[in-house]
């Protein structure tokens, strides 16, 4: 690594909260993605644990899955994750 001798200025009214608000973790992109996973019954308890995303809605299932949906803007963090037994639903 080596210094680049700019520098950052954050602009006036930048909150990090706003700007990272429709990204998954700590990975944010310039897309719009509405991801919707199901989650097996063994693993739905571990997911609904959680507030995932902010704008996260989450749909139990009459067969104990559970299917979870938010709008991202990086589909990265879903393809790469580790989460428990996803699929598409």
């Amino acid at each position: 690594m080596r210094q680049s001798g700019q520098c950052f200025c954050r602009p006036a009214g930048f909150r990090a909260k706003d700007y990272m608000a429709e990204s998954f973790g700590t990975i944010r992109g310039d897309g719009d993605f509405h991801v919707v996973l199901r989650f097996t019954r063994a693993n739905a308890g571990l997911i609904a644990e959680k507030q995932w995303h902010a704008g996260q809605v989450v749909k139990p299932q009459p067969d104990g899955t559970l299917i979870p949906a938010h709008n991202i803007d990086s589909i990265l963090p879903v393809t790469r994750s580790s989460n428990p037994s996803p699929t598409a639903a």
